[in-house]
């Protein structure tokens, strides 16, 4: 069991469309010793004026800088959080800390989805669809209201994010491969979601250790609604 006034470092990780705002209420819940550092995806929020990633590929391995770049000041345990989309992005920075030899993460939360390999890409993709049927088809996972996907501004601004997202989703290809890692993961998903506990617990086969499963009122965007309970979640997580 770790110390509970020992300093860590969370990294929070949004889903497809999210920025780092989507935290924002979460260092609210948080205890001082939890050092909150929510992770802004090129080309919106903080880092609105520059380039949205032309990769999945590539945006891992933005996020991989960025969080080597913040380790730099921290000489520290530290976790990642990642949902729905960014729960795969974690995934695949483990590989990159394993290929670049880097000190692994103490523990992951995964977030809203099931592992990449067992995930069926729509056809046809999201992302080929005209605008107006991309937002129908996108709001029916929740998090956004039908009120809103009709405002001009909020489509101009959002509509070219997500849907690059979902284009480099719906590109990407994962590679299988054979190691477990030797970090502690704890995997999160909204009740009402569409993953049952079945498909949740296929994350057991990338952890030595078998996972923690937890399960919150709510479907996909659960996350909005159960910001307390889910951090108390992290918070025991971390300190188990």
């Amino acid at each position: 069991m770790l110390n509970k006034t020992k300093k860590v470092v969370l990294f929070c990780i949004p889903h497809a469309g999210g920025n780092s705002s989507i935290f924002n209420k979460w260092s609210g819940y948080m205890p001082d010793n939890i050092i909150f550092k929510p992770i802004e995806l090129s080309g919106r929020g903080k880092r609105l004026n520059e380039k949205l990633d032309t990769s999945f590929e590539g945006m891992v391995g933005d996020v991989f800088n960025s969080i080597k770049k913040i380790m730099v000041n921290f000489d520290m345990d530290y976790y990642i959080f990642g949902h729905s989309m960014g729960a795969w992005i974690v995934l695949e920075l483990l590989y990159y800390f394993k290929e670049y030899h880097l000190l692994y993460p103490k523990g992951v939360i995964l977030s809203g989805n099931i592992p990449p390999c067992f995930y069926h890409k729509s056809d046809p993709p999201l992302h080929l669809l005209p605008d107006k049927i991309f937002l129908e088809e996108v709001s029916k996972l929740g998090g956004i209201s039908g009120k809103i996907i009709k405002e001009k501004q909020f489509v101009e601004y959002f509509v070219p994010i997500i849907k690059n997202d979902f284009k480099l989703i719906e590109n990407y290809y994962f590679q299988q491969k054979q190691e477990k890692f030797p970090v502690k993961s704890l995997i999160c998903s909204g009740k009402d979601d569409k993953f049952r506990v079945k498909d949740l617990v296929q994350w057991e086969n990338y952890f030595i250790d078998k996972c923690s499963i937890s399960l919150f009122k709510g479907g996909h965007f659960y996350i909005d609604d159960n910001i307390a309970s889910l951090c108390n979640q992290i918070k025991d997580f971390i300190y188990m």
